[in-house]
């Protein structure tokens, strides 16, 4: 008896373990389950569980990713003819370079069904087309990633996300047939949310045109992610990638595939140390002359309040972070001149509202002067006013 009980207790284990190895912790993994029959084409927050990186949503040119759906209701053969998905009907799509808006970038965001153990291994897989000859694309990128995180990530317009991702494709990454990207990892944190999108700035980029186009973008369809625990002794230092043959009735497209590299990223200093205006230029709208070296600024936005954000930059060193400009509400910072130093206040736009560009009404306040000055910053460029002794 005690055997027998013995033997149904490992018979247990064997299976709790399995079970736990086998669950796949992306929900929705292949976009499959949604709100409604879109006719091609939605948002992709009409697929469950996944959402847009952006949920600010600020007004024009702001990140969209793509719900694809290939509905039989409708006849979508224009769309067939530049994508179908890896399996079922549907698939995520997002534009990760636009040649028109700089730095543009589209980010697909979900939460884990479960946190991730620290210390313990994990294989993520995904698939990624680039798809045929569309007013999507014409451009192709390196720089596709993953980023694990423990919170959600914010965008706020359109620009990429501040973070460093756990891998990205270093080597520009092009075809027509999907191709599966499979890498193992050790969980540093309990993370929660996973986000899949291009993470590098265009001065990081290497761009290649297919086609010559009005509007000419770099777009990728994702399908069938994946996320499993696995057992230590099964980690792999390789990534793998594997192409799969297209389907028989898709064999009138032109497959064009180059061999592509998956880095897994090192641990570096964030970008923002290096270049905390991420390649923005600097633009020098006033100087102020002070009477003292301590002195402050007042904010607000300027005629009509319509959502900008911004953050403050002076001498290196943000001493305001993502401000939403008020109308009637002004903004005291505190601020002191320091010999040596620039002494310029940059005010970096992370959105630009309603009415473009981000436009903030400012009071500058010394010992006995004052001035009031309007500052202006897009996405492109930083107003700055500069101070002198």
């Amino acid at each position: 008896m005690k055997i027998l009980q013995y033997s149904i207790y490992i018979i247990f284990q064997l299976l709790f373990i399995s079970s736990v190895y086998a669950q796949n912790l992306v929900p929705n993994a292949s976009f499959e389950s949604f709100k409604e029959e879109a006719i091609g084409q939605s948002l992709l927050e009409n697929a469950s569980y996944w959402e847009n990186a952006n949920q600010l949503k600020p007004g024009k040119y702001y990140g969209t990713p793509d719900h694809m759906f290939l509905n039989d209701k409708y006849d979508l053969k224009k769309l067939q003819s530049t994508f179908y998905p890896q399996d079922g009907k549907s698939a995520m799509g997002l534009i990760t370079y636009m040649q028109r808006v700089s730095n543009y970038r589209e980010y697909g965001e979900v939460k884990l069904l479960q946190p991730l153990q620290e210390g313990e291994a994990y294989r993520f897989t995904f698939y990624v087309n680039g798809g045929n000859k569309t007013t999507f694309g014409n451009i192709v990128t390196n720089g596709l990633g993953v980023s694990f995180t423990k919170d959600r990530l914010q965008q706020y317009v359109h620009e990429p996300l501040e973070v460093i991702p756990h891998f990205s494709i270093e080597d520009i990454l092009y075809t027509t047939q999907w191709q599966k990207v499979t890498f193992d990892f050790i969980a540093e944190e309990n993370y929660q949310y996973l986000t899949i999108g291009n993470f590098k700035f265009d001065h990081d980029l290497d761009i290649k045109y297919l086609f010559y186009d009005i509007d000419p973008q770099a777009y990728v369809f994702v399908d069938q992610v994946s996320l499993f625990h696995i057992p230590k002794d099964e980690l792999s230092e390789d990534v793998k990638i594997i192409a799969q043959e297209k389907p028989a009735e898709e064999s009138e497209q032109t497959a064009v595939v180059e061999e592509v590299v998956v880095a897994k990223v090192e641990e570096e200093k964030p970008k923002e140390k290096d270049d905390p205006l991420k390649g923005r230029e600097l633009e020098e709208q006033y100087t102020f002359e002070l009477d003292s070296d301590e002195f402050f600024v007042r904010l607000w936005d300027d005629k009509t309040e319509d959502g900008d954000i911004v953050s403050l930059l002076f001498n290196g060193k943000w001493v305001l972070k993502d401000y939403t400009l008020r109308e009637k509400k002004k903004l005291k910072v505190d601020l002191k001149y320091e010999e040596g130093k620039e002494n310029v206040l940059v005010m970096f736009a992370h959105s630009l509202g309603d009415t473009p560009p981000c436009t903030a009404a400012i009071l500058i306040s010394s010992k006995n002067k004052a001035k009031v000055r309007r500052m202006h910053s897009d996405l492109g460029t930083c107003g700055a006013i500069r101070f002198t002794r």
